[in-house]
């Protein structure tokens, strides 16, 4: 009796682990994930589009990273924290850009824009010039501001 309960236990915890009740998703070395993608913190700073490119090298279907609901940007704050104890001077580029076709914000990843966080004021296109998106140092990396593209700042990316 006591072996049938031991395999009937054993059984029970690989049963929720393949389920995914009990298990996280599962990030290569230097990712944590959230829900069911990975992310990965780049201290060195970057144009948004080196950033991206950077992005798409590292993993397949890789990118700046879209933010799509308060969790995951609670979750990407402390992250960004945590890896960048020395680094919290420089804000972190995300996937948010402004399609100067449309004039609207777009995800690099091509998903809808379902949240939005900007820092009071903005999104302001200062001098015509910002049309991607940054998480700040101010906002303890929670809001968004509006950047010239060219500005070097650290990124985060996600598959």
């Amino acid at each position: 009796m006591g072996r049938f309960i031991f395999v009937s236990l054993g059984l029970l915890v690989v049963a929720f682990s393949l389920s995914g009740i009990a298990a996280d998703h599962h990030c290569p070395y230097d990712w944590f994930s959230h829900n069911v993608s990975c992310y990965k913190v780049f201290n060195y700073p970057k144009s948004w589009e080196e950033a991206q490119r950077i992005c798409q090298e590292e993993k397949e279907n890789g990118h700046l990273a879209s933010i799509n609901d308060v969790e995951e940007s609670m979750k990407l704050s402390d992250e960004i924290i945590k890896s960048s104890r020395i680094w919290n001077i420089l804000d972190v580029w995300i996937g948010l850009r402004l399609s100067t076709r449309t004039g609207k914000w777009g995800w690099s990843d091509g998903s809808n824009v379902t949240l939005t966080r900007w820092e009071e004021g903005e999104p302001n296109n200062f001098l015509g010039r910002e049309f991607c998106a940054a998480l700040t140092v101010k906002s303890r990396y929670l809001q968004w501001n509006d950047k010239n593209c060219g500005r070097w700042n650290r990124f985060v990316c996600k598959f």
